[in-house]
């Protein structure tokens, strides 16, 4: 199993030569339940946060480089206004993934990772919302 730590200190370095501006990450947690992503960070504090990471990207047979871009995609949401997925996440994704290769992006698969075998769940939309005037169908998980 990876050391978290490990590729945390080797994502770490190449923000530094980049100069990105990431913030304190207080706790590194190794999620054994998660099924539907392969990583979390929450903000704890006015500048701290915490992340999570699922195990099944820790095991050995893993790509390091399936690891790294999770990693990676997580700490830059501790970028001031990145939080979500939008212009400036975007901003730092690329710069990464021009300089060193990475494959950050919003959303990966169990085959791009390496874990064919993972069953993935997928949850059921509840509810189907149709525009009177278009058709256009919109769908919802809860309302």
């Amino acid at each position: 199993m990876k050391d978290v730590m490990l590729v945390m200190e080797e994502v770490y370095r190449d923000f530094d030569a980049l100069h990105i501006p990431y913030r304190n990450i207080i706790q590194v947690k190794v999620n054994h339940r998660a099924k539907s992503r392969w990583g979390q960070c929450t903000q704890v504090g006015r500048n701290a946060f915490v992340l999570e990471i699922s195990s099944d990207l820790l095991a050995d047979k893993v790509d390091a480089w399936a690891t790294k871009n999770t990693v990676a995609h997580e700490i830059i949401h501790t970028i001031e206004g990145c939080m979500n997925h939008g212009v400036r996440f975007k901003k730092y994704a690329n710069m990464l993934n021009t300089k060193y290769g990475y494959n950050i992006k919003r959303t990966t698969s169990a085959e791009e990772k390496g874990l064919k075998d993972r069953k993935v769940k997928t949850p059921k939309n509840k509810y189907i919302i149709t525009c009177i005037d278009c058709k256009r169908a919109f769908y919802y998980k809860r309302a």
